[in-house]
């Protein structure tokens, strides 16, 4: 095997390992994200909790329900609201 060829395997090669960092780099990022989304929901229905605590609330209002927009009531709009 000559130097060009040895040098071309070895550019192959990094390039693969590239690909390989680059897949891994994305996927840690993307769970670090989900990861910090969810952390910072948490966070803040806790806070939620915390101030209806404080002024007396017990039942969630039903603007922040937590149930599928499917099952919850369909709000009317009026004319000047809807799309055209």
């Amino acid at each position: 095997m000559d130097i060009v060829e040895r040098l071309q395997l070895a550019l192959e090669l990094q390039r693969e390992r590239l690909a390989e960092y680059q897949v891994r780099r994305r996927i840690r990022e993307d769970v670090e994200d989900g990861a910090q989304k969810q952390q910072r929901e948490y966070v803040l229905r806790k806070q939620m909790e915390s101030i209806r605590k404080e002024l007396g609330e017990t039942k969630v209002p039903s603007s922040t329900s937590t149930a599928p927009r499917s099952k919850r009531p369909a709000c009317r709009t009026t004319s000047a609201l809807r799309p055209t």
